[in-house]
C-alpha cells in the first residue's frame, strides 16, 4: 500500500479532516482492502448467500438426453397424417425406448424421446381412439423436444468466480451435478460500541443514559449473510479501554467496526486507538449528510470502519463505505446501490455534502420512476422515519435546491438490506 493512497493516524488526528466525496470512497476503498485468503467446501444445499471461490464448469450436459417437453405422442415426420398405432407410455425417469415404422409412443413430459421418433405432438392436438393416434399435420422436426445439451454443454462456464452464489445458481449447479462448491471463507467481523452513556437494550432504565440501537442494527444487518461471523464488545470512552478492545479483536477479525468515537472531540478515542495500534487512514471523514465522521484505517492485521454513533449517520454511513468494505474482503464489487427517481418535495440547502434522508414513494411518474416524499424533520439520530421508510433519498453534494420533480437518488430499503 502507497504513502500516496493513505493518512496517518496522527496527521488525520492533528487535523487533515477534509472529507472525501462519496463518489470517491469506492475507489479508496478498493485501492486498500483486499480479498481474505482461505476456502472452504460447502454442500450445495447450504452454499447460498456464499461467494464462490472459482469457476464451476458443467461436467455433464443439461438436459442429459433428449427429452419431451410436453405430454404427447412421439414419432416420426415420415408418419404425418398417417393413424399409428400406440406403442405403449414412457414417464420421466423410465428408460428410453424404441418405435418402429407405423408407431407412436405415448410419452410424459420429462420422459426420453424415444428412437425412430424426431418431433413430439401435444396429445391435446391429437385423435385418440382404440389404441390408435393421429397427430396433427405439419410439426417442424424437433417439435417439443429438449435436446440433450441445449441448455447447459459439457465444459460450459455454468458460475463464474467470486458470484455471490443465490437460487439461480444453485438450480443450474444442481443440475449440472456439482454437490458441493468451494467457497470464500466466512468473515470474521468484530462489532465495538463506544461510549460511556450506552446501556443495552433489556437493561433497567437508568438516568441519562440511552440504549444501544447500532450493535442490534449491524447485528441485525450482518447477521442477514451467511458467511460472516460476529464478535462484540462495548467500551467506556476510554482510550486505552478503546485500544484494547481493538488490538484483540484485530488478532482474529478481518474487520473491526466502531459506532461512536468518530470525530474530533475529547471524548472520541477511535482515531488515537489505531495510532497506539499502528494503523493507517484511508478514509478520515466523507462528505456526506449525516454521517461525515466516518474512517477506514488500515490496522497490521485488519482493517478498522469506525462509524458515526448517531443510529441514522451510523446506518447511512455503512450503505456507502461498509457495503464496499464488505465486498471487497470478498473480492467482488457490490451491485449498484442507488436508482434514479424524482423529488415529490422541496428543499433549499447548504451544498458540500451528499444528504441522505428517508422516503416515502408517493407513485411513479410516466416513465415509471418513483416519486419520493422526505419523512420526519431530519436528524442523524432520529429512528422512527427509517423504521416508516421505503428507502432512502440522496441528494447529490453541488445541489442547493431541490424542487418538485427535480431528479435525486433513491435506495431501496430492500438493496439498503442486502449486505452483500
Amino acid at each position: 500500500m502507497s504513502e500516496m493512497n493513505t493518512l496517518s493516524c496522527l496527521n488525520d488526528y492533528s487535523g487533515s479532516r477534509h472529507p472525501i466525496p462519496v463518489a470517491a470512497v469506492a475507489d479508496i476503498i478498493r485501492n486498500v482492502v483486499t480479498p481474505v485468503d482461505g476456502i472452504v467446501l460447502r454442500d450445495l444445499d447450504h452454499a447460498a448467500g456464499w461467494t464462490l471461490a472459482g469457476n464451476l464448469r458443467a461436467n455433464e450436459p443439461f438436459p442429459p438426453f433428449d427429452q419431451s417437453a410436453v405430454d404427447g405422442y412421439a414419432f416420426h415426420r415420415r408418419e404425418f397424417g398417417a393413424a399409428l398405432r400406440i406403442a405403449g407410455l414412457t414417464r420421466a425417469g423410465e428408460p428410453r425406448r424404441w418405435i418402429a415404422e407405423g408407431e407412436a409412443l405415448h410419452v410424459m413430459t420429462g420422459a426420453p424421446v424415444p428412437r425412430g421418433a424426431d418431433r413430439v405432438a401435444m396429445q391435446e392436438r391429437c385423435t385418440v381412439e382404440d389404441g390408435v393416434v393421429t397427430p396433427p399435420c405439419l410439426l417442424p422436426s424437433g417439435t417439443n423436444i429438449r435436446r440433450r445439451g441445449e441448455d447447459v454443454g459439457i465444459g460450459d462456464l455454468l458460475v463464474p468466480a467470486l458470484k455471490r452464489l443465490d437460487a439461480r445458481h444453485i438450480a443450474i449447479l444442481a443440475a449440472a451435478g456439482h454437490g458441493r462448491v468451494s467457497c470464500i471463507r466466512a468473515l470474521r467481523i468484530g462489532l465495538i460500541a463506544t461510549g460511556d452513556e450506552l446501556v443495552v437494550a433489556a437493561a433497567e432504565p437508568v438516568p441519562f443514559r440511552v440504549r444501544d440501537s447500532n450493535t442490534p442494527m449491524l447485528t441485525a444487518l450482518l447477521s442477514a449473510a451467511p458467511d460472516i461471523e460476529l464478535e462484540i464488545v462495548r467500551c467506556r470512552d476510554s482510550v486505552d479501554e478503546i485500544t484494547e478492545s481493538i488490538a484483540e479483536m484485530s488478532e482474529t477479525c478481518d474487520l473491526v467496526i466502531t459506532t461512536g468515537g468518530m470525530s474530533f472531540g475529547v471524548e472520541d478515542h477511535v482515531r488515537s486507538a489505531c495510532l497506539r495500534l499502528g494503523g493507517r487512514f484511508a478514509l478520515h471523514a466523507v462528505a456526506m449528510k449525516p454521517g461525515k465522521p466516518v474512517g477506514l484505517a488500515i490496522l497490521p492485521n485488519c482493517i478498522l470502519l469506525g462509524l458515526p454513533g448517531n443510529p441514522f449517520a451510523a446506518f447511512a454511513t455503512f450503505l456507502v463505505v461498509g457495503r464496499e468494505v464488505l465486498a471487497c474482503l470478498r473480492g467482488r464489487r457490490p451491485d449498484h446501490l442507488s436508482r434514479p427517481a424524482i423529488a415529490d418535495f422541496e428543499i433549499a440547502r447548504r451544498p458540500g455534502r451528499s444528504e441522505f434522508f428517508p422516503v416515502g414513494v408517493s407513485g411513479y411518474d410516466h416513465t415509471g420512476l418513483p416519486k419520493l416524499r422526505r419523512l420526519g424533520k431530519g436528524g442523524s439520530a432520529r429512528l422512527m422515519p427509517l423504521t416508516l421508510a421505503d428507502g432512502l433519498g440522496c441528494i447529490a453534494a453541488e445541489t442547493p435546491i431541490v424542487s418538485k420533480n427535480d431528479p435525486i437518488e433513491f435506495i431501496d430499503m430492500r438493496q439498503a438490506f442486502d449486505v452483500q
